[in-house]
């Protein structure tokens, strides 16, 4: 990625209200029934203060990879429709 791009131009990503340190990313964000909607993945805030985070969110496409890779396959990746020329 250029130094311009940042994490929220590669995904749907959910916004997150949170007083975190830096570190916190990778951590399970649950629902008020305990159901899995996204993965902590980044600080919102660059000052270090950490009052907000980015998660993926666990939608259709993030458990077919998940369940794909507790399977040893890789998963699958979205396809562009564009390919080189021989």
């Amino acid at each position: 990625p250029s130094k311009t791009q940042t994490v929220h131009h590669f995904a749907n990503l959910l916004y997150v209200d949170l007083k975190a340190t830096p570190g916190v990313e990778g951590g399970a964000l649950f629902d008020l029934q305990g159901r899995m909607v996204g993965l902590l993945t980044g600080m919102a805030a660059s000052d270090g203060e950490g009052v907000g985070g980015l998660a993926i969110p666990c939608d259709e496409p993030f458990w077919a990879a998940v369940d794909a890779l507790r399977e040893g396959r890789r998963p699958e990746y979205g396809f562009l429709g564009v390919a080189p020329r021989a």
